[in-house]
Protein backbone atom coordinates (compact mmCIF):
# COMPACT_ATOMS: atom_id res chain seq x y z
CA UNK A 1 0.00 0.00 0.00
CA UNK A 2 1.16 3.14 -0.82
CA UNK A 3 1.40 6.24 1.58
CA UNK A 4 1.55 9.63 0.48
CA UNK A 5 2.36 12.79 2.60
CA UNK A 6 0.83 15.91 3.34
CA UNK A 7 0.38 19.36 4.99
CA UNK A 8 -2.17 21.30 5.30
CA UNK A 9 -1.99 24.59 6.43
CA UNK A 10 -5.42 25.75 8.74
CA UNK A 11 -5.76 30.00 9.12
CA UNK A 12 -5.29 30.32 12.55
CA UNK A 13 -4.39 28.80 15.54
CA UNK A 14 -6.00 25.90 16.63
CA UNK A 15 -6.95 26.18 20.77
CA UNK A 16 -5.15 22.91 22.46
CA UNK A 17 -8.32 21.16 23.02
CA UNK A 18 -9.10 21.06 19.12
CA UNK A 19 -5.92 20.79 18.35
CA UNK A 20 -5.64 17.69 20.92
CA UNK A 21 -9.10 16.13 19.37
CA UNK A 22 -8.07 16.20 15.80
CA UNK A 23 -4.32 14.88 16.37
CA UNK A 24 -5.79 12.17 18.43
CA UNK A 25 -8.35 10.76 15.34
CA UNK A 26 -5.49 11.11 12.63
CA UNK A 27 -2.67 8.25 12.89
CA UNK A 28 0.66 9.49 11.72
CA UNK A 29 -0.09 13.23 11.99
CA UNK A 30 2.20 16.03 13.78
CA UNK A 31 1.15 19.76 14.01
CA UNK A 32 3.05 23.17 14.27
CA UNK A 33 1.61 25.91 15.47
CA UNK A 34 2.47 29.64 14.84
CA UNK A 35 1.13 33.16 14.80
CA UNK A 36 -2.06 33.07 12.66
CA UNK A 37 -1.62 29.33 10.84
CA UNK A 38 -1.60 25.78 12.05
CA UNK A 39 -0.23 23.30 10.02
CA UNK A 40 -0.61 19.79 9.68
CA UNK A 41 1.52 16.85 8.30
CA UNK A 42 0.19 13.94 8.18
CA UNK A 43 0.66 10.78 6.38
CA UNK A 44 -2.62 9.01 4.31
CA UNK A 45 -3.24 6.01 2.66
CA UNK A 46 -5.15 7.35 -0.26
CA UNK A 47 -7.31 10.34 -1.63
CA UNK A 48 -10.53 9.17 0.24
CA UNK A 49 -8.98 9.51 4.20
CA UNK A 50 -7.50 12.53 2.48
CA UNK A 51 -10.63 13.70 1.88
CA UNK A 52 -11.94 12.34 5.15
CA UNK A 53 -9.46 14.29 6.77
CA UNK A 54 -10.92 17.12 5.02
CA UNK A 55 -14.15 17.18 5.81
CA UNK A 56 -13.23 16.42 9.46
CA UNK A 57 -11.68 19.94 9.31
CA UNK A 58 -14.22 21.49 7.41
CA UNK A 59 -17.00 19.83 10.03
CA UNK A 60 -14.79 21.62 12.90
CA UNK A 61 -15.65 25.03 11.06
CA UNK A 62 -12.00 25.39 10.04
CA UNK A 63 -10.23 26.74 7.22
CA UNK A 64 -8.01 25.15 5.44
CA UNK A 65 -5.91 27.95 3.28
CA UNK A 66 -3.23 25.57 1.77
CA UNK A 67 -3.21 21.95 0.66
CA UNK A 68 0.28 19.90 -0.40
CA UNK A 69 1.48 16.43 -1.36
CA UNK A 70 5.20 16.19 -0.26
CA UNK A 71 6.97 13.80 -1.82
CA UNK A 72 7.66 10.51 -0.65
CA UNK A 73 11.39 9.18 0.09
CA UNK A 74 12.59 6.39 -2.22
CA UNK A 75 9.41 6.82 -4.55
CA UNK A 76 9.57 7.31 -8.15
CA UNK A 77 8.58 10.54 -9.43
Amino acid sequence: MALWSYQIQIRGELADGILTEVLSEMQHAAATVEPARTTLSITLADQAALLGVLDRLHGLGLQVSELRRLPMEGAAV
